[in-house]
């Protein structure tokens, strides 16, 4: 596996460790909560809609597994529940490609219709796509009352 690719997405996953247990400590039950300004939207449904942009490009588009409904969680159980399903599918793409990281992937996406990408480019646009919800959350957060951490990689920075 690509030891760059790998050590990116555990980076992702510890600041979504602190994501997740400022939800459950602070948040709680306010994460089905609709926000105006973000169309009325939950965090719920936004933490959903972060997983299914990878299952889609990594699990429907890459890997070709064959698409199945995506569930719904209602509670931060159920989020977490998906986001470990979400974590396997990562480790099987990047064991997939972990040598390859440069083919180009080509099939059809619901939204985007006939795309064309490499490993590379989808591993990335992923994991930005989530760092850039994981500001719009943290925002929703603060919107309903909530202080939120700081979520930063720099976070995960040591002190020389």
């Amino acid at each position: 596996m690509s030891n760059v690719f790998l050590m990116q997405y555990q980076t992702v996953q510890k600041l979504r460790r602190v994501v997740f247990v400022f939800l459950e400590k602070e948040v709680s039950g306010d994460i089905t909560v609709p926000v105006a300004s973000y169309n009325n939207k939950s965090a719920c449904d936004l933490l959903r809609h972060v997983a299914g942009s990878y299952i889609v490009w990594l699990g429907y588009f890459a890997t070709k597994l064959p698409p199945k409904p995506i569930d719904t969680p209602t509670s931060l159980a159920g989020i977490q529940d998906l986001y470990n399903d979400v974590d396997d599918l990562v480790y099987q793409f990047l064991n997939e490609y972990s040598n390859r990281m440069d083919s180009i992937i080509s099939g059809t996406h619901d939204a985007c219709g006939p795309v064309k990408a490499s490993a590379a480019q989808l591993f990335t646009h992923v994991y930005t796509h989530e760092f850039h919800h994981k500001g719009q959350l943290m925002n929703m957060c603060r919107t309903l009352g909530h202080i939120p951490p700081d979520t930063d990689v720099s976070l995960l920075f040591e002190q020389a």
